[in-house]
């Protein structure tokens, strides 16, 4: 099975003051088409800042970042947006969905922003069936639960069929039986090939992936396949 996403000995340094701090500092990391990868590790570990540079949001200062076979750490800013529309779906803790956009407009907004309108209207019924939400199309987000928000959040992000879907503390906002609803959206997806790379803070919901990243300081210092049992 190929890498879709590869990092070699990534650094990344970010100045407070006179201080500075390599938020990401020496990472290599491989992650093959279809794998289930969890980021854990404390607060300030650098787990966010390494989901921003697999997901193209932030530049290297040292190393090689790898995204579906692209060098991107040398790309400018426009084929970085582009990378970000057409391979990468981003889904965070904070919903962001546009208050005055129902349901259906905010999950439309990554094909208006490639001007991918046709056929738009099939993709979304289906990413609303996908989620669970058929029935809230014509709904503002004011209007939904907590969990429901994170639904569409979850279907924008695929709205423009990404290779890879990177998540910051997916479920971080939501209360158990939520979150286990985002979680079992999260294992039939990749059980359909999508590749998945999820921070959390949540032990239990790290075993649900199929490796467990961990970080500290920094720098990643362990690795390890999830065994479930029988």
């Amino acid at each position: 099975m190929s890498n879709i996403i590869e990092l070699s000995e990534v650094r990344k340094i970010f100045r407070r003051g006179s201080e500075t701090i390599a938020a990401v500092d020496g990472v290599s990391l491989s992650i093959a088409r279809g794998e289930f990868v969890a980021v854990v590790g404390p607060s300030g570990s650098g787990k966010t800042t390494l989901l921003n540079l697999i997901g193209c949001v932030d530049k290297p200062d040292r190393g090689r970042v790898r995204v579906d076979g692209m060098e991107t750490e040398n790309l400018s800013e426009r084929a970085l947006t582009r990378i970000r529309g057409e391979k990468i779906g981003f889904i965070f803790q904070q919903f962001f969905l546009l208050p005055t956009l129902t349901v259906t407009e905010n999950i439309e907004l990554p094909a208006v922003f490639l001007r991918r309108r046709n056929g738009s209207g099939r993709r979304v019924s289906e990413l609303l069936e996908r989620v669970g939400l058929g029935s809230r199309a014509g709904h503002l987000p004011s209007q939904l639960s907590g969990g429901e928000m994170q639904r569409v959040a979850i279907a924008r992000a695929l709205m423009n069929s990404p290779k890879v879907l990177v998540a910051d503390e997916p479920t971080g906002n939501l209360d158990s039986r939520n979150a286990e609803s985002v979680m079992e959206i999260f294992r039939n997806l990749n059980r359909d090939g999508l590749t998945i790379v999820m921070v959390t803070h949540n032990a239990e919901l790290a075993q649900e992936a199929g490796r467990i990243v961990s970080m500290k300081d920094g720098r990643v210092v362990a690795t390890e396949a999830v065994t479930r049992a029988s």
